[in-house]
């Protein structure tokens, strides 16, 4: 593509005698036609990009590449601190821009890990919370595409700066990026594992039963993992681009960090700031889908009645009603729950929607809406206690948060889940549900099961290697 780069050079120029503070940013869009949306998507996909976030019901996609500042937290506590933080910087928005209301896209972009007390050296690529600030954002709404490109006042005359930034952007003589049929035959399965069987999965559950009956849990969320070795490491541009076609109504999101992928295609999202509202879904209690119409509203009947998943649901939309009164003039939600359907899955589903009152910042409601019931527990404290005290992995991002703000006060966050790491050959797919007095291990043994679908399908096809 071509990089009107001289926009920046002359903004430069015409403050050439001014000093530039490193702490001010400069933000340009630039319209670009889909194709060179699409293959500016495929190159950086398959380069060092940062962060990737589709939500194909939205039409709503961006692609985030480079890092040119963060800010992060080593725990959960206070990070409601990275507010001050962010109120101290001066940031800039370059004012010779064609698209003025570049100001509400996507600005930082990162997570945040589930606050497990186990370390696993798995997670070291990632932090436990960072929040990165890219230099070139590939951005998508609607029918409209854009290019953004972030800049601190110290570069913005910086020609060098600029001749590099539209070597990334150039797509001339770039090799074919798309991996092959016979390139996709050759990844082979060299091993297969779980971290928990049904038998030592069956004796974490009764662990987590016991504690029912003497401590005020109402509810654990536990997970289990599968390990996969490939011969050679999967195409993530390949992998997100099935994840966006079998699960439309998710979001799709890929989180980069040293040589670790995060990535998944999750139905559950945090919470969302729009205009001074702010919106989040409970969704938790699910069951299979059927195998037509008949018998996939027969087992939907069975979800809205069975009391186990209403149990489980009601008390997710209870913490959040909890949580969120305090920050909110007006609450608006869905007095019963209705069905959200997946292509593998269905779920109990309810809305909130609230004004937020004056002065309420992302990381404070950060800080109170998470971890939810639907990937914790209830209460808080003590699901969280227990987890640590029955689970024996390290779930880092996996039911953490992913997501993205800007200083203008939009945001949007995702619960990590129906996700996956990819270290270099190797994948590592988790997925949990929640115990409440009564559950059956078998049957939560099977909806892990089921969870862990949408990322095992992408490789079901694979080759499994016999020596």
């Amino acid at each position: 593509m071509i990089l009107n780069k001289q926009i920046f050079l002359d903004k430069g120029s015409d403050n050439n005698s001014k000093q530039f503070e490193e702490s001010s940013l400069y933000s340009f869009t630039q319209t670009i036609d889909e194709t060179e949306y699409q293959e500016l998507k495929k190159k950086l996909l398959n380069n060092n990009f940062l962060f990737y976030w589709c939500s194909p019901s939205e039409n709503f996609s961006f692609l985030a590449y480079g890092e040119i500042f963060s800010i992060s937290r080593k725990e959960f506590k206070n990070l409601s601190e990275l507010d001050d933080l962010l109120k101290s910087m001066t940031f800039q928005i370059v004012p010779e821009t064609e698209d003025k209301s570049s100001s509400s896209h996507p600005l930082f972009v990162g997570g945040i890990k589930f606050p497990s007390q186990k370390t696993e050296s798995l997670w070291n690529d990632f932090e436990f919370a960072k929040w990165s600030i890219p230099q070139i954002l590939l951005f998508r709404k609607g029918m409209k595409h854009k290019i953004v490109i972030n800049v601190f006042g110290n570069e913005l005359n910086d020609k060098s700066t600029w001749d590099y930034i539209e070597s990334i952007l150039s797509t001339e003589n770039q090799p074919e990026l798309e991996i092959t049929v016979e390139e996709e035959s050759q990844i082979k399965i060299l091993s297969n594992r779980t971290n928990s069987d049904f038998t030592q999965w069956s004796v974490q559950v009764e662990s987590a039963l016991e504690k029912f009956s003497h401590q005020k849990l109402k509810k654990v969320v536990l997970a289990r993992s599968n390990e996969i070795e490939f011969n050679l490491a999967p195409n993530i541009f390949s992998q997100l681009q099935q994840l966006e076609f079998n699960y439309e109504n998710c979001i799709t999101f890929a989180y980069k960090s040293g040589g670790s992928i995060f990535f998944g295609a999750t139905p559950e999202k945090l919470f969302t700031i729009n205009d001074g509202f702010v919106e989040t879904d409970a969704l938790a209690g699910s069951i299979e889908r059927g195998i037509n119409v008949d018998k996939d509203h027969v087992l939907e009947l069975r979800l809205l009645e069975d009391n186990k998943n209403l149990t489980e649901h009601k008390s997710v939309v209870d913490f959040l009603l909890n949580r969120l009164t305090p920050f909110t003039e007006k609450i608006l939600f869905d007095s019963q729950p209705t069905i959200k359907k997946y292509s593998n899955i269905q779920h109990l589903y309810s809305q909130i929607r609230g004004k937020l009152k004056t002065g309420v910042t992302t990381f404070s409601l950060l800080e109170k809406l998470y971890p939810t019931p639907a990937v914790c527990g209830f209460p808080s404290e003590d699901a969280l206690k227990t987890i640590n005290e029955i689970e024996a992995f390290d779930r880092g991002l996996y039911s953490g948060t992913i997501g993205w703000f800007n200083l203008n006060g939009s945001s949007e966050f995702a619960v990590g889940i129906r996700s996956a790491l990819l270290c270099g050959n190797t994948l590592h797919a988790f997925a949990g549900c929640g115990i409440v007095s009564g559950s059956d291990p078998l049957s939560e043994f099977n909806e892990t099961e089921l969870k862990l679908k949408p990322i095992l399908n992408l490789f079901a096809n694979e080759t499994v290697y016999k020596s």
